[in-house]
Parts: structure tokens; sequence; C-alpha cells
């Protein structure tokens, strides 16, 4: 878990942990990447790194959060039409990230992180049809998997999907399961 507080010096404090980590991940496998590695690069000292993260798995998971939040500010109104096409160009210049989630066994820190962000998501990738808090429940779970396995394809296909390929991959996916489903 992260303990990252909304004042400038933890802020800042994180963000160099997280480029910190960056810089690491350019040399090594997140696996072999100790605390003290990210020490030696990042300035920031064990006590403060503890401070703020409770393991290296949790700096990801920070960065997750960052990545939707950031989306979701950014994207408040965008047109409906586009949102999935706007989603996979969000998360595409987050490679390494994605990248470093998957391989690593981590994916479910993508997961949480969505499910943390439920309410704002289902606001912008939710269907313009009006839905229960239940029936949302359902459609955030469904599509945040969807969505988690379009990221998680793409980053084994080695990145070769544009973000309107990825959109259409997941359009015609949702349309063929509706297909299935209704017969």
């Amino acid at each position: 878990m992260f303990h990252v507080k909304r004042d400038k010096r933890s802020q800042a404090s994180a963000a160099l942990v997280v480029s910190g980590l960056y810089q690491c991940l350019e040399e090594k496998a997140f696996d072999k990447i100790t605390i003290a590695d990210i020490q030696s690069v990042s300035s920031v000292g064990r006590a403060t790194f503890y401070r703020l993260f409770d393991r290296l798995s949790d700096v990801l998971a920070y960065e997750c959060n960052n990545v939707i939040d950031h989306f979701v500010q950014s994207n408040a109104l965008i047109n409906a039409n586009d949102q999935f096409t706007v989603f996979f160009t969000d998360w595409m210049t987050h490679d390494v990230l994605l990248e470093t989630l998957m391989t690593s066994g981590n994916s479910e820190l993508l997961y949480f992180a969505f499910r943390e962000h439920a309410d704002e998501l289902g606001r912008l990738l939710s269907p313009k049809v009006e839905l229960s808090s239940y029936e949302l429940d359902f459609f955030i779970n469904i599509a945040t998997s969807a969505l988690i396995a379009s990221l998680d394809t793409w980053v084994k296909h080695d990145r070769q999907e544009t973000p309107n390929q990825l959109a259409t991959m997941m359009r015609v996916t949702l349309r063929t399961v509706n297909e299935s489903l209704n017969g």
C-alpha cells in the first residue's frame, strides 16, 4: 500500500521514487530491482521510501492511480464515440508501466486502480443508457477486465496495434459477445 499525502514534499519525494524506478527499469527487470537501487538513482532515502510505500510493487500501484487520475481529469468531456480510442491512446504513453505490470505478475494492481476509480470511469465509459448502481457495478467490472485484457494483449503483441485498432478490436469483441448472448 502507498501512503503518499497530498502535500508538495510527499508528492515530490514520490515523483523521485517513480522516476528512480523507471531509470532502474531501463537496466533491470522489475523483480531484480531493490529499494537500494532506487535509492541510489533517486536521492530518496530508505526511511522516506518506506514512509511513502510499503514495498516496491506499491510504486507501480501508485503510478497506476496517477495515470487513471490524469485520464479521468483530462477526459471528462470526451465524445462517447471516441472513448476507447482516447483511453488506449492515453495508456499507450505508459507502455513501460504496462509492460512492467504484465511481465512482473502485477497486473492486478491495474485492476485495483480501476476499481478505485470505478465511479469516475463509469461516467466516462458507460453507455448512454441509464444503469442502476447494481448494473453499473457489473458493467464496470466487465469493462475493466476487457480493457485490461486488451492492454495485456497489446503488450504481448509487442505494442504493434494503434489506439484506433485496439478500439476497433474492443468494439468488435463487445459486439460479438452481445450477439452470442442474444442469439
